[in-house]
């Protein structure tokens, strides 16, 4: 099939394309128009916007069945596609409707990141998600439509001037309408295992609707609906299941959105969503979280390599920015950054260590990396005595460390000393002497009565606390011989 001949957008606005779907019924053509549009309420044309599933196999057109054409041309889908917009399209009216696969020039990366980077916009501005769960059978038709049933009693109620909760009205009717649960709960499990609760991308697609509705087949009810009905009748589902029907419009906030959304939660929650790309089950996470939404700061870029996207990801959790283009971090893989914050910021301070023990080390490697975390340790972003305790266990000191931890209150302070080669000093500030403690050639743990002063951790210069006793014993002083130079 012929590549189709996108008209390029203007991508210096927020500009888009909408899949205009004329009227027509069941057995007739899909005939489609694209059209550039805009997000601005003021500019823009409202739409529908579509959630479904990409993966399956492409549709090949076959006699008897309706074409889908858009602007004369047929165009590629994949079966899933296909079988959603014949059952959005309506005999009496004319819809549009936004849709990646159609409305994005897939081949193009520039208007591909553009596109990406304003997907939660696309969304949110959305009068309705359709969330399309695939092709439907009696089963699945008559659950959704008695689900609709259920919304609209408990709707109904409600306006009648019952003073009871919503829920509890969707619970009375659910006993009325199925005396027998065991039907009803096979059904809707066989619908939480398609494969649209998996793919990455829906996750922000539903959690920036404002409003929406399930699909499945010829059946459908609201999304608010379905959401709650697994809770409703005490069906178990599992936790990344749970967590996306938490975000569905008009009961997020009421669960575990509303509290936390930040981008290394969101890895950790959606750990099992899939994509293509590993990049996008970053990527689709931005628009949803906190702390990453903004697109002037952190945004979708496909010129870049995966590895480069992991490496910027690591650095915004780790630093809420970006290390410099040469500033070293370890290889990262995307499991490594669903990892506990602490964790991660452990991991990436014993490789820069390493740095330093290699056989050949290079003395400035790592030492930039290891400044920031001491900052952000502390103030307090990762646990101290956690990344600790990760150091100490590296150079077989976790005991030791670990008594000194819970002997008495301590306060921790992290200091990258500017020498050659440079080193790691962990201040604990306590009201009692302790042991100086040496971990490998490079980390020195110390006591202190008092903070080590700001302009001294900031400078990378060295420090004598009060009660610093022969430390400079404690770690070897540079020789050719300990550590060579390289070459």
């Amino acid at each position: 099939m012929a590549t189709f001949p996108y008209t390029p957008l203007d991508l210096s606005e927020s500009s888009i394309r909408l899949l205009y779907i004329r009227k027509g019924w069941p057995g007739e053509d899909i005939i489609c128009e694209l059209c550039e549009s805009y997000l601005q309420t003021e500019k823009g044309i409202p739409y529908k916007a579509l959630s479904y599933n990409w993966g399956g196999l492409q549709h090949e057109p076959q006699p008897g069945l309706p074409l889908v054409l858009v602007d004369g041309h047929q165009i590629s889908l994949t079966e899933n596609l296909y079988s959603a917009l014949r059952h959005i399209r309506r005999p009496d009216q004319n819809i549009f409707l936004w849709v990646d696969a159609i409305c994005i020039n897939q081949k193009d990366p520039r208007e591909k990141g553009h596109q990406v980077k304003q997907m939660g916009y696309i969304y949110k501005g959305a009068e309705e998600v359709l969330i399309w769960l695939g092709p439907g059978h009696e089963g699945t038709d008559t659950l959704l439509q008695s689900f609709s049933w259920i919304d609209n009693k408990a709707t109904e109620s409600l306006a009648s001037g019952n003073k009871e909760d919503w829920m509890s009205l969707c619970h009375q009717s659910i006993s009325q309408r199925w005396p027998d649960l065991s039907w009803p709960k096979q059904v809707l499990t066989e619908l939480l295992t398609r494969p649209w609760f998996k793919r990455v991308w829906i996750l922000q697609e539903v959690a920036n609707a404002r409003t929406a509705r399930v699909l499945c087949g010829r059946g459908s009810c609201p999304a608010r609906t379905f959401a709650l009905m697994p809770s409703l009748m005490k069906l178990a589902v599992n936790e990344h299941t749970q967590a996306v029907l938490d975000i569905m419009p008009r009961i997020r906030q009421n669960t575990w959105w509303s509290s936390n959304r930040h981008l290394h939660v969101l890895l950790a929650k959606f750990a099992d969503s899939q994509s293509f790309l590993v990049r996008d089950r970053i990527y689709a996470l931005l628009g949803m979280s906190e702390d990453a939404c903004n697109p002037e700061t952190f945004y979708p870029c496909y010129q870049k390599s995966e590895e480069e996207v992991i490496r910027d990801t690591a650095s915004f959790l780790l630093f809420r920015g970006s290390l410099g283009k040469y500033d070293p971090m370890p290889h990262l893989r995307l499991s490594d950054l669903c990892l506990p914050i602490t964790q991660l910021a452990g991991n990436v301070l014993i490789w820069t260590l390493e740095q330093l023990e290699a056989s050949e080390p290079r003395w400035a490697s790592g030492r930039e990396t290891a400044t920031l975390l001491a900052r952000h340790l502390n103030e307090r972003r990762f646990e101290p005595a956690d990344v600790l305790m990760m150091v100490a266990k590296k150079y077989g000191e976790a005991k030791r460390v670990n008594d000194i931890l819970l002997d008495g209150d301590t306060e921790l302070f992290f200091h990258v000393v500017v020498s050659i080669p440079w080193r790691l000093c962990v201040t604990m500030v306590r009201r009692q002497a302790g042991p100086v403690v040496s971990l490998g050639h490079y980390v020195l743990v110390r006591y202190s009565i008092t903070p080590p002063p700001r302009e001294f951790m900031e400078s990378g210069e060295d420090w004598s606390p009060q009660g610093w006793r022969s430390t400079h014993q404690a770690i070897p002083e540079y020789t050719p011989e300990a550590s060579p130079i390289p070459i």
